[in-house]
């Protein structure tokens, strides 16, 4: 899989987040099981511009994204809690909580990791 290639079409995804919120859905859903940890982080930041609706039907997936173990990554625990910030300023509270519940298991996970 040539990774620098869908690193690229992710800043696009980016780009049209705002205005093709659909399209951005279908794309992500489409290429969700990746493994590569900046098409992830980059997926997130176009869910980050999506409506709420739409960052609804991506739910999984972003629970999904934080089990990885490479999930340790910060810019990827950043850019979820930017999402989940985003959720409980218009008070989607049930989903950033969802959400949150990612974060905390991800945080157990490295501390688990750490200790042994």
């Amino acid at each position: 899989m040539n990774y620098y290639k869908y690193r690229i079409e992710t800043l696009y995804l980016i780009r049209i987040a705002d205005q093709k919120p659909l399209d951005v859905v279908r794309i992500i859903k489409r290429l969700a099981n990746t493994k590569h940890k900046f098409v992830i982080v980059n997926f997130l930041r176009a869910i980050s511009k999506l409506p709420i609706e739409e960052i609804k039907n991506l739910k999984e997936e972003i629970k999904n994204w934080m089990n990885i173990p490479f999930s340790e990554n910060y810019a990827l625990f950043d850019v979820v809690q930017k999402i989940i910030n985003r959720l409980v300023e218009i008070n989607e509270s049930d989903l950033a909580f969802e959400l949150y519940e990612s974060i905390i298991d991800l945080e157990r996970y490295i501390s688990v990791k750490n200790n042994s």
